[in-house]
């Protein structure tokens, strides 16, 4: 309108299905499929001037992979009314301060932090709260600290001690929620707590393993939690060279997949107890 286009041309152009609009306040100037880009734009414009874009949506503009979905989240203050559209989902909040925007690309969003803990509060579970935080981390989007820091900023948060956790365990090291899962294996196990993202001497050079867990015979078990990732044959390759260094060095390698450790944690739990009482053996314990 501020360049003279008026309701009845706007009107015209859709009738004849050159243009459309969706909702009161957004005119798409084409007839086809949204692109991820004009959709994101959509659901702030529709929402309205104070609109954010939030949440799960506002990190994949930062970002994170993995997480893709359809279902846009926009954050509003409260009070501020916004009309029902199609996969779109408004949260309300009394908090939003202006240190919990930016703009990316001229889009109005909440920040890495606020978007993360507001994508754990929305989560729907308390594992799938700490997921995100972890992703989060994982993929260097935000720190532990800075997620810490905005966390703080809230009176109560749904899942509040799940994502307060998660954003512990990421400080220790963790990179995923299921190397969180086997660490709490270990200890049920009667083992030591695991040390995170250690490195590892051996005579091929330093190596890196996601936990190391000290046994009662004084040997190291290096545990390895690999994704679906780790199926590639070039990966594998990788993975079967770093294990041989890792033995060759005196330790042992115990190597579980993710989806191991999801279906069935009894099984794991009993590996780590058979390890633990073979290792008092040796060790006189």
């Amino acid at each position: 309108m501020a360049l003279g286009v008026t309701r009845h041309h706007v009107r015209r152009q859709a009738d004849a299905q050159r243009w459309r609009t969706i909702g009161p306040h957004v005119v798409i100037l084409h007839t086809g499929p949204l692109t991820r880009a004009q959709w994101r734009w959509t659901a702030v414009l529709h929402a309205g001037p104070h609109a954010a874009l939030a949440g799960l949506t506002a990190l994949e503009l930062f970002g994170l992979s993995g997480w893709l979905r359809n279902q846009a989240h926009v954050l509003v203050p409260l009070g501020v009314s916004v009309p029902p559209l199609p996969g779109l989902t408004v949260h309300t909040t009394r908090r939003l301060a202006d240190e919990d925007l930016v703009r990316v690309g001229g889009l109005r969003t909440t920040t890495v932090a606020r978007s993360a803990v507001d994508a754990a509060r929305w989560a729907g579970s308390s594992r799938r709260a700490a997921a995100v935080v972890l992703a989060v981390v994982q993929q260097r989007l935000a720190t532990p600290r800075e997620l810490a820091v905005c966390l703080a900023g809230f009176d109560r948060v749904r899942y509040g001690s799940a994502i307060a956790a998660a954003i512990d365990d990421a400080a220790g090291g963790a990179d995923s929620l299921a190397e969180v899962d086997v660490a709490r294996l270990v200890v049920r196990a009667g083992l030591p707590r695991p040390r995170r993202q250690v490195v590892v001497d051996t005579p091929e050079g330093p190596r890196r393993v996601d936990l190391v867990v000290d046994l009662p015979d004084g040997g190291l078990l290096v545990l390895e939690v690999d994704g679906m990732h780790h199926t590639e044959t070039g990966i594998r390759l990788a993975d079967a060279a770093k294990d041989a260094a890792v033995v060759a060095a005196g330790h042992r390698v115990l190597r579980l997949p993710v989806q191991a450790v999801r279906a069935d944690p009894g099984a794991v739990l009993r590996q780590l107890t058979t390890i633990r009482e073979l290792a008092a053996r040796r060790g006189g314990g």
